[in-house]
């Protein structure tokens, strides 16, 4: 058995051992007794505590002590974002890699924003607000020129913490005749007209940024000129072909707020975005169908982690919210409400891991000046392929073609959960969809759905509902007391051919004064229920079509089968009756 000084000999000479191999060695001082003391390393001592605080502090999150987690990408990703930081510089690699293990895994979200929020970080960052370069916040004097000093002074900092006045109104958008000279914006436009003025842009901070708005508005300065207009003559509005893009188009602004290839964490939060399209001073239509020239509330694109929060934008020419997220970036919407814009409440352009929760997506382009799609929220890829996104607790009401529209692009595996999407009397439907692997579960849907297969190739890509709530009762979720009594549309029979796709499954209708619309016959109803309160006589009855099996239940006035209608087992009752199995 060898005694302790023999140990601490055994020690010592295993530290002079690896001293001379090069290996790193213990900073852990010789006892002041020893008769040879090991050279140590005193400043790298002093930070042995670091070790130590960091293992308590990951020890106060019971999810990490106790390991809940069991999958490792999300234990490690609890783990980078449990661990203490001293300085917010170093946000940027904490949350890249805390991203990196999280990949889809949105659980977290809510944990990082109250950490990039809460007053011990924040009060370690270098604070910024409007008012430190001249803005009023008087709801009268244009504060344009302050606003783009203060992004000037963020972007030369690589991010900080930028300040609102609580309650405040900052009136922001300048426009520059530019007489034929060509200006460029910062989406690739070129203006010959009027050339609007940055806002707040920021462009590959590294460094944590956060706008805190306090409650604050930014609101669009009256008699802006959006549209095309003379590159001669000032104040003429140009009437061009359909189809034209130009130099004569003119914006208010690209977007009040414009987030780009930042590889810093973004958080926005509490923050109104007034685009006043009502007092614009409208020229003339330009691109595809209406006014298809960039004027967004915010633009957020290629950046790696954002969040935002409480956020109401409105009454933009464009977009409530245009998104493009990059390759393994995250964005993360809640609690917002982008409503009353005159092309889109929000537009995903590419990328994946979209998440957005308990967002309002409410009367979109329904105005006097609006631009196709005109819905709530439009995903279509333009950069990047779009997948992995997930919608919960989301309201798509009253916009004027459709709730949500994809139909265009390499658009694949997305959710809607707990969503509502309604649409009213003279509007279009609630849904519109040709891209594959869409799902929807517990959703309440009211007036007409339209199911495509032109981005189908399998049964399994058409959409899937589960849970979900069909009905045309305007007391149940409408807005204005309405709702589109329209049919339904598939065209789906290219992908079914043979086949049988279960795309309802626990569903229930109830039309209280329109018609049950029916499915191709390879459409496969799952125990749901069907229930047509609303009497269609004198005129024809309704057909209902498609496969029926497993306790499923139809009932109501006028409603009939045919060949096109098939029980696959002896569970369902139609009208009360026992239907046996269809041979």
């Amino acid at each position: 058995m060898p005694t302790r000084s023999a140990a601490r000999c055994a020690r010592q000479a295993g530290r002079q051992a690896g001293r001379q191999a090069g290996r790193q060695v213990p900073v852990i001082p010789s006892r002041s007794n020893c008769k040879r003391r090991a050279r140590c390393d005193h400043e790298g001592y002093k930070g042995r505590h670091l070790i130590e605080h960091t293992f308590y502090r990951l020890k106060d999150f019971r999810r990490v002590a106790t390991r809940y987690d069991k999958l490792a990408t999300k234990f490690l990703s609890g783990v980078a974002l449990a661990r203490p930081w001293r300085s917010a510089s170093e946000w940027v690699s904490t949350i890249g890699e805390a991203f990196c293990w999280i990949h889809v895994g949105f659980r977290f979200v809510p944990c990082l924003f109250r950490r990039f929020t809460s007053d011990k970080w924040r009060q370690s960052m270098q604070s910024y607000t409007p008012e430190q370069y001249g803005a009023q916040g008087n709801g009268t004097t244009n504060d344009t020129d302050a606003f783009v000093a203060l992004a000037a002074a963020v972007s030369t900092a690589g991010g900080g913490l930028i300040e609102f006045n609580p309650g405040a109104t900052y009136i922001v958008g300048k426009q520059t005749y530019q007489h034929g000279a060509i200006a460029h914006g910062d989406m690739g436009e070129t203006y010959t007209a009027y050339a609007p003025s940055r806002v707040l842009f920021f462009d590959g901070l590294v460094g944590p940024l956060i706008i805190h708005g306090n409650g604050a508005r930014m609101k669009a300065a009256s008699a802006l000129r959006y549209g095309t207009f003379s590159s001669t003559t000032e104040n003429l509005a140009t009437q061009n072909p359909s189809g034209y893009v130009g130099p004569e188009s003119s914006a208010p602004y690209v977007a009040m707020i414009n987030v780009e290839s930042c590889i810093g964490p973004v958080v926005i939060r509490d923050l109104e975005l007034d685009g006043n399209s009502d007092n614009y001073i409208w020229g003339g239509q330009a691109g595809d169908t209406g006014w298809q020239i960039t004027s967004d509330g915010m633009l957020i694109q290629n950046n790696t982690n954002v969040i935002i929060e409480n956020v109401y934008s409105h009454h933009h020419g464009h977009d409530g919210i245009e998104m493009w997220i990059r390759d393994a970036g995250r964005l993360a919407v809640r609690d917002s409400r982008f409503e009353y814009n005159c092309r889109l409440g929000g537009n995903l352009r590419g990328g994946t891991g979209l998440h957005v929760v308990n967002c309002r997506f409410d009367y979109n382009a329904k105005g006097t000046h609006y631009s196709a799609p005109a819905a709530g929220f439009d995903l279509e890829k333009e950069t990047s392929s779009i997948a992995g996104f997930m919608f919960e607790h989301c309201f798509f009401r009253h916009n004027r073609y459709t709730g949500v529209v994809a139909d265009n692009g390499t658009v694949t595996t997305g959710s809607f959960n707990s969503c509502v999407f309604w649409t009213g009397a003279n509007e279009g439907g609630s849904l519109y969809i040709s891209r594959p692997r869409f799902s929807f579960r517990d959703c309440v849907i009211g007036g007409p759905i339209s199911i495509f297969d032109s981005g189908c190739s399998l049964p399994g890509d058409l959409p899937s509902f589960r849970r979900c709530y069909f009905t045309d009762d305007p007391t149940v979720y409408s807005l204005d007391g309405t709702v589109n009594t329209g049919t339904s549309s598939y065209n789906i029979d290219g992908v079914l051919g043979t086949h049988t796709w279960g795309m309802y499954d626990s569903c229930q209708w109830y039309m209280k004064s329109s018609r049950i619309s029916g499915a191709p016959s390879g459409v496969a109803f799952d125990n749901c229920i069907l229930n047509q309160a609303y009497d269609p006589t004198p005129g024809p009855g309704q057909l209902i079509s498609g496969i029926f099996h497993n306790r499923c239940h139809i009932f109501g006035y006028g409603i009939y089968t045919d060949g096109h209608t098939t029980f696959d087992d002896n569970t369902c009752t139609f009208n009360g009756t026992r239907q046996l199995k269809t041979s």
